[in-house]
């Protein structure tokens, strides 16, 4: 077919010109081959000019009328045989197309002009759609989660979406965008999307919306099916379904206009959507299968400048390939807002609508459900029904009884239209009515088994289960009947039921009525066997393991209407439906229930899918069965103890109460629970719902970081810090969630990743990825602590960092391995434009003047905007501190550097540089000490603060052993009219009375500055304490905190700390043996004559202090031998076999003290970190003394190992962990290497 203007030429090649040439020649008509234009008589040649031969000259002669413009082609040199141009028809005249086009919207108002109230399908309750519409919760974007879970459960956790940040849209917008051809509308059955079809379509015939479009036309897939066996053009298919647009048969009217298609209904198509192998069709007058036409339609073959709007339910929507939409929306359905408003349409002016949404509000299960639409409307029939009534009392409380109440309820209505009659008695009502609803039981149920669920059925099916279509026509208010009379062939009824949980409520009700007509045959599908007998347990386990069996949850509903109707108590309402049950029965139905409850509490003992537990555990909400909810909040109540694990069915459980909560849990800490590996998987879902994630110290499989990555990317969590310091993900766990940064569904803005793996490996290159995204733009603070950063991890990262979008303002690289090429990386990130980092810790790796240098250079940057710096501060000299001093201005943390005297001159002469512009600075943990070399210190100190023009407004001191000789000197700077020290912090400074009384002077001379003073955990007395505090109303002091004010903090050193141990006998392995007042132990070569006991070791050499520790504590002990480990470990670790070994587990931490031949060439004494089979290696500290210091600050996640020389400590390790319980100390021997290994506790006075 050729057209020009409105012209039509058939024209028949008989010769040799191909496909490709005709087609060509098709776009020179057109005027779109290049460099030709379709000027009139122009010729236009096939072939590359040069061969003469192969040159096709097309001419024509053709003779404009009306005015209209002539596209005349010429062919010449061709072989062509019998071409004839025929003139078809013209086109319609604009007047014609606009008669079709008003009688099209009148068609359309007319049949979506109103809608149906309530769920009975009769014209009395047919009401104008603009009046009782009630505006629908519309999205934009595709959940990026797996959507394959059964639709009650997404109902049940979308309550809590519409509280969350969304790109909100209005059904008339959809296509504003003008690359958008395909969109694709998910939600579950019942949720509104049809009805917000209607409204797009009734909004565009009122001239409300969408002006700019000619033609809207829907297509149903229910109705679609009839034709699936039919080969039509999509012309013939859209001219059957409006036959106003018959007088556009003949006509290209849809391709020159703006037409949207509406496909409705995705998930009730029996088509196959061969996407892949149905051919491609371009022309809507030729004739092919309807699933070619429809996979041509949406992939624009067909009609390409249509739009095309489909509807699914989300198990269905992947039919069409996501490559083939342009946009996803979803509708939510109703809000809580709009809840209200729906109830409130419904019973206009009528206070009852306010008792019915109090009552709603009250029960959870139900108010959730109400999030559709369809259920909105089953609350309100019953609801009004039973006001209207008086009747109160038994106002449904779980799902099974507002569908027995909605089934009622529906039923007096149709009674009373078609019979005039009140129902008085309902048993005898029912008994009346008790084949029919029987037989829409059974045909439920026979459609829930077919294909996992099918929801539209035709007169046979009716036939099958003894189904007159005047019988339906009663039960309407139950099946709707479909009846199209134009155009005839589509004159045929087809039907579903309102919704699919009416579905699966009767088909529960089939299964049930069954039973107790011992119906054997209708049972046959739950029982393996025919047995002369069913009891109720069996038949309800039977279903159970199906629902169970099921992948997408299919049966689930009805499982738990299945056991809501075996309850007695409902019963009562289905007398006249149900034969009555003899005694005997009632005694075995009663005992059937109490060991269905046992059988469903020990399967969430099982490993099953989250979504299977939670539907079992709504079966017992079903049944009023709330134990296990019970015994989970009493475990709750409690803190975690040690030796009770909480069982897979209390972790799914606790899972689910999170999930369903109303609001996102503050801190979801999995160290909060003692959980085993299952326990661990089945209560991390939990991190999809709650606002901070602790997920530390704990082994997470890949599985897990799946997990933790959908919590990410999901539009709706309101993750915002997670924490996943030492979790051992594996490679791929990590990368899972570094991928969910990328999404633009993602609002973290804290993310920890310390000491996950030592070797990041291509993890950094992922988060380097997502920190590129403007997705990772909420992200504000990273933490990659303790793990080995390579040099292309560090350009990941830092290319990332230096992206404008990245918002990372508090980045933590501790202990990282960091090289000065990693240095001079992280200096471009700080002189970049814009520098969000305002504070940076780079503590523990060894940084020399180069890569101080490095840094200065970039702080001096206009660029640079850091506020707080992080070092470590040994083996820096004079020049760079006073480099780093000059040009940083914000707070300097030199917190456990533990500094040499040398550091510290070289540190002190920075700072007293007039160039110095530090105003904080943290010395804490520094291991200060009150020796010979503490009066220089002090000078030095002093100087600093008495200087002229000092920046310095906050000093902490904290935890150095200063004393009050050391108090005394720094009071000396302190009362100089130069120093302004805003703030001073002494905490564990071993200060007196004495010191006090310096401190005191000093505020008395120099009283304008000083508005803090942190003296807790020393002990100044009550007359230090009354001293200072006189002070406060002569001077600018608001704070002074003397807080834990004891004697005990008067010892020097960490050994203020030390606490009495006792070993344990009822731990200790039988080959070790106490002596020397039972200070000494000692790994016999015998095994000794101990009792049995729980709690002893029995395979590995090792005992456990009586002692345990939440707070700081110091011991000391003398290790003698081959090798011997000293450590602590919490009180659960393993005591059977060698998982307890002290440092090879998750429970444990360890020095191994051992010989070692290998260093020098002699023996010398070598330690190593053990922790979670994970060894570290220290460098010998060149000393002879086994002496060894433990010292534990249970608050500050610290353990740290000293070897003790005289008064002298080395330092030999420090483990960093948020300890959860109490630690006991231990010791452990190795007996393989047949020595008599001992450790002697070391009395400190």
């Amino acid at each position: 077919m050729v057209q020009t203007d409105k012209y039509f030429y058939q024209v028949t090649p008989l010769g040799r010109l191909t496909h490709m040439m005709w087609g060509k020649l098709w776009n020179w008509v057109q005027g779109t081959t290049q460099n030709q234009s379709p000027d009139t008589g122009q010729a236009f040649s096939f072939g590359n000019g040069n061969d003469q031969q192969q040159q096709h000259v097309v001419n024509a002669t053709i003779t404009a009328q009306t005015g209209a413009q002539v596209i005349a082609p010429t062919i010449t040199h061709c072989n062509i045989q019998s071409l004839s141009f025929t003139e078809e028809s013209k086109g319609p005249d604009p007047i014609a197309i606009e008669k079709v086009l008003k009688d099209h919207k009148i068609h359309m108002k007319k049949r979506y002009g109103s809608v149906f109230e309530g769920l009975v399908h009769r014209k009395e309750h047919k009401k104008p759609l603009n009046r009782i519409f009630t505006q629908l919760y519309i999205t934009k974007g595709e959940s990026e989660e797996v959507n394959s879970d059964h639709e009650i459960w997404q109902i049940e956790t979308a309550n809590r979406k519409q509280q969350r940040q969304h790109t909100a849209v209005s059904i008339n917008n959809i296509f504003k965008d003008e690359h958008i051809r395909t969109v694709m509308t998910k939600g579950v059955a019942g949720v509104g999307k049809t009805v917000s079809v209607q409204k797009f379509i009734l909004d565009w015939a009122e001239g409300r919306a969408n002006d700019d479009v000619t033609f809207v036309l829907c297509l149903c897939f229910r109705e679609l099916n009839l034709l699936k066996d039919d080969k039509k053009s999509l012309q013939e298919l859209v001219l059957n379904f409006y036959q106003e647009l018959k007088p556009l048969r003949d006509t290209n009217t849809f391709e020159e206009c703006k037409v949207v298609f509406i496909l409705d209904g995705l998930d009730e198509s029996r088509l196959q959507f061969d996407f892949q192998k149905n051919k491609s069709v371009f022309d809507i007058q030729e004739k092919t299968s309807l699933d070619a036409l429809i996979t041509n339609l949406l992939k624009g073959h067909l009609l390409p400048s249509a739009l095309v709007w489909i509807t699914s339910r989300p198990a269905a929507a992947d039919l069409i390939p996501s490559n083939h939409i342009d946009q996803f929306t979803e509708v939510r359905g109703f809000n809580d807002a709009q809840k209200m408003e729906y109830f409130k349409k419904r019973l206009v002016n009528s206070p009852k609508a306010d008792k019915i949404i109090k009552h709603v509000k009250t029960t959870k299960s139900l108010y959730i459900m109400c999030h559709l639409p369809v259920f909105c409307c089953i609350t309100a029939t019953v609801m009004q029904s039973m006001l209207d009534q008086g009747d109160t009392e038994e106002i449904p409380k779980t799902l099974t009884e507002m569908y027995v109440h909605f089934l009622f309820t529906q039923l007096k209505m149709t009674n009373h239209k078609f019979v005039g009659n009140k129902v008085s008695d309902r048993k005898a009502f029912l008994t009346e009515h008790k084949d029919g609803i029987l037989k829409l039981a059974e045909l439920a149920f026979r459609k829930l088994e077919e294909k996992e669920g099918s929801i539209l059925f035709y007169e046979d099916d009716l036939k099958e289960c003894g189904i007159n279509l005047e019988d339906a026509s009663v039960l309407c208010g139950l099946c709707t009947e479909i009846f199209k009379v134009e155009p005839v062939m589509f004159q045929k009824r087809f039907y579903s039921f309102v919704h699919l949980s009416i579905q699966e409520f009767l088909a529960a009700l089939h299964v049930f009525a069954s039973f107790r007509n011992k119906d054997m045959e209708a049972l046959k599908p739950f029982l393996e066997k025919k047995p002369k007998k069913v009891f109720l347990y069996l038949l309800l386990k039977s279903a159970i393991t199906k629902a169970i069996q099921s992948n997408n949850g299919h049966l689930d509903l009805f499982v738990r209407f299945l056991v809501g109707i075996s309850l007695d108590s409902n019963h009562t309402f289905l007398e006249g439906l149900l034969p009555d049950p003899v005694d005997e029965d009632k005694k075995d139905n009663q005992k059937s229930m109490e060991l269905v409850i046992s059988h469903i509490k020990s399967l969430v003992q099982e490993k099953l899918s989250p979504e299977r537990f939670i539907n079992l555990m709504n079966c017992l909400t079903e049944m009023k069965d709330d134990s296990v909810h019970k015994e989970l909040e009493r475990y709750l109540q409690y803190e975690k103890s040690p030796g009770t694990e909480l069982t897979s069915a209390h972790c799914s459980a606790l899972a689910n109460m999170i999930l369903l909560s109303e609001e996102p849990l503050e801190v979801f800490d999995l160290e909060r629970y003692n959980l085993g590996d299952e326990g661990r998987e089945r209560l991390l879902p939990a991190v999809r719902w709650c606002t901070k994630a602790r997920l530390t110290e704990c082994k997470l499989s890949a599985n897990c970081g799946e997990i933790v990555a959908s919590a990410l990317k999901s539009e709706h969590s309101p993750l915002r810090v997670l924490d996943l310091k030492r979790s051992y993900l594996t490679e791929t766990g990590l990368k899972m969630v570094c991928s969910g940064l990328i999404t633009h569904h993602c609002k973290l803005q804290s993310l920890s990743l310390a000491g996950c793996r030592r070797n990041l490996d291509s993890t950094c290159e992922v988060l380097g990825r997502a920190l590129l995204s403007v997705c990772s733009s909420h992200l504000t603070e990273l933490d990659l602590s303790c793990n080995t950063l390579s040099s292309p991890d560090m350009r990941a990262l830092t290319s990332g960092l230096k992206n404008p979008a990245c918002n990372v303002e508090k980045l933590r690289l501790r202990s990282c391995s960091l090289s000065d090429s990693a240095c001079e990386m992280l200096a471009s990130v700080l002189r970049s434009e814009p520098c969000s980092l305002i504070e940076l810790d780079l503590r523990d790796n060894v940084l020399n003047d180069t890569s101080i240098k490095l840094l200065s250079e970039a702080i001096k940057s206009p660029h640079c905007n850091l506020e707080k710096l992080r070092l470590s501060a040994s083996k820096l000299t004079k020049a760079s501190w006073r480099f780093l001093t000059s040009v940083f201005h914000g707070e300097l943390d030199l917190t456990e550097s533990r500094l040499l005297m040398t550091e510290l001159e070289q540190l002190w002469a920075a700072l007293r540089s007039p160039d110095c512009r530090v105003n904080t600075l943290r010395l804490k943990r520094c291991y200060l000490t009150g020796d010979h070399s503490l009066a220089k210190f002090g000078q030095i100190l002093a100087s600093v603060l008495s200087s002229d023009g000092s920046h310095l407004k906050e000093l902490d001191l904290s935890d150095n052993d200063l004393q009050d000789s050391g108090v005394e000197l720094l009071s000396s700077g302190l009362q100089s009219s130069q120093c302004t020290l805003e703030i001073l912090r002494l905490s564990f400074c071993g200060v007196t009375e004495k010191g006090c009384e310096f401190l005191a002077s000093a505020l008395s001379a120099n009283p304008s500055y000083l508005r803090e003073l942190d003296l807790s955990y020393n002990h100044p007395g009550e007359v230090g304490v009354k001293l200072l505090s006189e002070r406060k109303d002569d001077c600018k002091l608001e704070i002074l905190n003397v807080e834990n004010n004891a004697e005990c903090w008067r010892k020097s050193g960490l050994r203020k700390y030390t606490r009495e141990l006792t070993w344990n006998t009822n731990t200790m392995n039988k080959q070790l043996l106490l002596s020397d007042g039972n200070r000494k132990v000692t790994c016999k070569f015998q095994e000794q004559d101990y009792p049995p006991h729980l709690e002893r070791f029995d395979t590995v050499e090792q005992v456990l202090a009586s002692e345990g520790f939440s707070e700081r504590c110091y011991w000391e002990a003398e290790w003698d031998g081959f090798r011997v480990y000293l450590g602590m470990a919490y009180k659960d670790v393993e005591r059977k076999g060698g998982g307890g070994r002290l440092g090879h587990n998750d429970k444990s931490w360890s020095l191994r003290c051992y010989y070692d031949e290998t260093v020098k060439g002699f023996p010398v004494n070598s330690y190593a970190a053990c922790h979670d089979n994970y060894i570290t290696l220290i460098e010998s500290p060149g000393c002879d003394s086994r002496r060894i210091g433990v010292y534990l600050d249970h608050a500050a996640g610290t353990m740290t190992f000293y070897s003790i020389s005289s008064d002298s400590f080395t330092h030999l390790h420090t483990f960093y962990h948020r300890f959860t319980e109490p630690l006991y100390p231990g010791i452990r021997f190795v007996s393989d290497f047949h020595t008599e290994d001992s450790v002697f506790l070391c009395k400190i006075e």
